[in-house]
């Protein structure tokens, strides 16, 4: 799908890992990061998709479905500041690259870094090639407790619990990097301003989901923002509090009052750090309740 711009040009909106076959001019590539949102927007802007283009864009580029053009436009605005899709410009004597062979695999198999500037990804950053397309898919997973079944309508604490929806949960996905973990904006992790209901100042409140995604938040607002608000109450594969100087997981416990993690699911999640590079050595562990 293009959007032809006032030189008799048109930007191609292709997958990121596409260019890894292409090498394109980088001058006729426009990246943005998760804080340029509004120069993607105004980007957009300037092309004036019309409906049926956005529509079949939103198809093509295989992104979430959306009932109307604000939405197809925030749907394409995340994947673009997310680092999944990027703008090429093309002239019409050249014809966008396409993918060949063992790599004409489907888009949502792919998962390319989002461009951002934060400090692990300097100018010049590749993403480290995958080891493996499998994704991880963890069967020891916790439901959450019964009693709070409802909770997002204020049924149980008389206040609506925040659930997360896909792009929101975003926001909160913890990566880790060369032995520290990194938020979604691409900066250093940090606890020593957050607080939760259960370990009080300089924890934060985490899940794992069953794919080994890790989110975590620096709130935990009794009848607001649980465990339960990042995967809109459904199964994790662990659960509980963290404390992290700078990158460097200081303390993990599986206390969730939602979830009530089990030891061995405490050590699923300490066994994805391990393999991720994180240095266990002096992580103190706790128990739940």
């Amino acid at each position: 799908m293009q959007g032809t711009t006032d030189q008799g040009a048109a930007y191609h909106f292709v997958p990121a890992t596409i260019l890894l076959l292409s090498d394109p001019n980088p001058e006729a590539v426009r990246y943005f990061g998760l804080a340029e949102w509004s120069q993607a927007q105004a980007f957009l802007d300037t092309l004036a998709l019309t409906d049926d283009q956005l529509a079949m864009m939103i198809n093509e580029l295989k992104l979430r479905a959306c009932p109307n053009r604000a939405d197809w436009l925030k749907s394409l605005l995340m994947a673009l500041t997310r680092g999944r899709i990027v703008a090429v410009l093309i002239y019409d004597d050249i014809t966008p690259p396409k993918r060949k062979g063992p790599e004409d695999l489907p888009v949502e198999e792919y998962t390319p870094k989002p461009y951002t500037l934060g400090p692990h990804e300097e100018p010049g950053y590749e993403p480290p090639p995958q080891a493996s397309k499998t994704k991880l898919k963890l069967k020891n997973l916790q439901q959450m407790d019964h009693q709070f079944v409802g909770e997002e309508t204020g049924a149980v604490w008389g206040t609506k619990v925040k659930y997360l929806n896909v792009d929101e949960r975003l926001h909160y996905q913890v990566q880790i990097k060369d032995g520290k973990l990194f938020d979604a904006q691409g900066n250093l992790f940090d606890t020593a301003s957050a607080h939760s209901a259960f370990g009080g100042s300089g924890n934060a409140i985490f899940i794992m989901d069953e794919s080994g995604n890790i989110y975590a938040s620096t709130v935990h607002s009794v009848g607001k923002f649980h465990h339960s608000s990042f995967l809109s109450g459904q199964p994790v594969a662990s659960a509980g509090e963290i404390v992290v100087e700078q990158g460097i997981v200081k303390e993990v416990t599986r206390r969730s009052g939602h979830y009530q993690p089990t030891a061995e699911q405490l050590n699923q999640f300490l066994d994805r750090l391990n393999k991720s590079g994180i240095d266990l050595s002096n992580v103190n562990v706790g128990a739940g309740f």
